[in-house]
C-alpha cells in the first residue's frame, strides 16, 4: 500500500521531466526557466542519490525518509525513457538491462519481478484474485512504449537499433492487432507464456503507444517512389492494315 508520504520512483521521474519543460522552451533564459531549471536539477539529484540500488543495479520503487523498497518494477524505466537525463548514462543501461531481462515480455513489461514471492502469473479467478494480481506481475502492454523510448536511447537511435526495436519490441504488439479485439490492443495480459490477453479488448492507452512507436519513435524510412516504366510502344492500326 501506498501511504501519502511516500515518494514513488515513477511520479519523480515524471515530475523531472515536466520541471525541464521551460529549457525545451523559446523563453529558457528567462528567471522562470531558471527557477524550474533549478528544482530540477535538484529531484535528478534526488533520484541518483536517494533511489540508486547499487546492489541490485536498478532504481528503488519507493523511497520514505530511510525506508527503500527494493522491489523491481517497471515504473523506473520512466527515469530513462523521458526526456530528461533522470539518471547517469552508465546508471540508464543497467535499468534498461534489468528490466529487459526479468520484466519484459512479447506482449510488455511485467508488474513484479518473477522472483518476488508476491508474484502473480496469471490473471484470473475472482474479483478479489484479479485485483491483487493487477499489478503483481501481470504485464501491461503500454509500458513497452516507454520501455522502447528507453532502449533505443541507450543504443544511440541508430538506424540499425530503430530497425531492431521494430522487429523485436513493435511488432509482437502489432501481430495482436488480428488476434483479439480485431484492431485493438488489450488491457493487460498474464505474465507467463503464452501471455494471454486479459481485461479490456480495447484499450486506448495500449493502442496509443503502439501508435506512438510505430509513427513517432520507430518510423519505417521512407521508400522511394518507383520508376515508372516506360510506355510501350504499338504499332499503329494503319500500319497493320497495310502489311
Amino acid at each position: 500500500m501506498i501511504r501519502r508520504r511516500d515518494f514513488l520512483v515513477g511520479t519523480t521521474a515524471v515530475a523531472a521531466a515536466a520541471l525541464v519543460r521551460p529549457k525545451l522552451s523559446a523563453a529558457a533564459q528567462t528567471d522562470a526557466a531558471k527557477k524550474w531549471m533549478g528544482l530540477a536539477e535538484k529531484v535528478w539529484a534526488s533520484i541518483n542519490q536517494q533511489f540508486w540500488y547499487e546492489e541490485g543495479g536498478y532504481l528503488y520503487d519507493v523511497v520514505n525518509g530511510q525506508e527503500r523498497d527494493t522491489t523491481l518494477r517497471p515504473n523506473q524505466i520512466l527515469a530513462v525513457s523521458l526526456p530528461f537525463d533522470s539518471v547517469t548514462p552508465d546508471r540508464a543501461s543497467r535499468i534498461v538491462a534489468i528490466v529487459e531481462e526479468k520484466l519484459l515480455t512479447p506482449f510488455g513489461l511485467r508488474t513484479l519481478d518473477p522472483r518476488d514471492k508476491r508474484y502473480a502469473p496469471r490473471y484470473h479467478g475472482d474479483a478479489r484474485s484479479r485485483d491483487t494480481a493487477y499489478h503483481q506481475g501481470t504485464v501491461w502492454p503500454w509500458l513497452i512504449g516507454a520501455f522502447v523510448d528507453a532502449w533505443v536511447w541507450i543504443h544511440k537511435r541508430t538506424p540499425a537499433a530503430i530497425h531492431e526495436a521494430r522487429r523485436q519490441y513493435l511488432q509482437p504488439l502489432l501481430d495482436h492487432l488480428e488476434e483479439v479485439g480485431l484492431g485493438h490492443i488489450s488491457e493487460i495480459a498474464n505474465a507467463e507464456a503464452p501471455h494471454a490477453p486479459r481485461g479490456c479488448p480495447w484499450q486506448a492507452w495500449s493502442v496509443g503507444e503502439a501508435l506512438r512507436l510505430d509513427r513517432v519513435v520507430l518510423p519505417e524510412p521512407a521508400k522511394p517512389a518507383p520508376l515508372a516504366k516506360p510506355a510501350r510502344r504499338r504499332t499503329p492500326v494503319f500500319a497493320l492494315a497495310t502489311v
